[in-house]
């Protein structure tokens, strides 16, 4: 079995690890390509002729796929091997009807009305959330670096939802440049559940994944 997904996701996960998303515009629905014996990197996402860019159409053998995946990362899916990665939009007028297309409302209606902030973070609990990618039309948005260096965002939705200081992972820079923007397409991401180490608990972290300033 095959799945051709339009990528959406390209984000950086430490060192040479990557973790890539892709919207199937037949099911209506986002997925997550994992492997099962190994992990996504830059080599899987650099093949020879088959180079792994947003908004490119990719094709991979499936190896299985999840049973009801556990809420909220229920976009998982085992590939065997990508097949091939093509061009599909002719311009970016395309793209950003595209992405207006699979566009959500709101955050909420993302993540569910789960969020909460934790030492200034944005959290999703265990067991909680519906599910892990989204995209919304932020009202407002803007990108700018921490005291560290490091990009965050805050964003505005268009139901006048707000989150702050959420961490920008895209893997290129041009989807996180510092700047102020308004009604332009983000990327929702929510990691693994992972806990700090001067925490108690774990934590889904809710994360931008690209800024689409198309």
């Amino acid at each position: 079995m095959n799945i051709s997904l339009i990528m959406v996701g390209l984000t950086d996960m430490g060192g040479e690890f990557r973790c890539i998303s892709g919207y199937d515009n037949t099911q209506k629905k986002y997925f997550r390509p994992l492997l099962k014996n190994s992990r996504i990197d830059h080599n899987f996402c650099t093949q020879a002729s088959k180079k792994i860019k947003l908004f490119r159409e990719a094709t991979y053998e499936v190896e299985s796929l999840f049973d009801d995946a556990p809420a909220p990362h229920i976009e998982d899916i085992y590939v065997s091997r990508l097949i091939e990665v093509k061009e599909i939009f002719k311009n970016e007028e395309q793209i950003k009807d595209f992405l207006h297309q699979i566009s959500d409302p709101s955050i909420i209606s993302v993540y569910g009305n789960f969020i909460e902030i934790v030492n200034a973070y944005p959290v999703v609990p265990e067991s909680c959330g519906h599910r892990s990618l989204g995209t919304i039309i932020a009202k407002n948005c803007k990108v700018y670096k921490n005291d560290r260096g490091r990009v965050r965002v805050d964003i505005i939705d268009q139901t006048g939802y707000q989150l702050n200081n959420l961490p920008c992972v895209a893997h290129d820079m041009e989807y996180k440049k510092v700047g102020k923007y308004n009604n332009i397409p983000i990327r929702l991401g929510l990691t693994r559940l992972w806990k700090k180490d001067d925490m108690e608990e774990k934590f889904y972290w809710v994360q931008i994944s690209e800024v689409l300033c198309l």
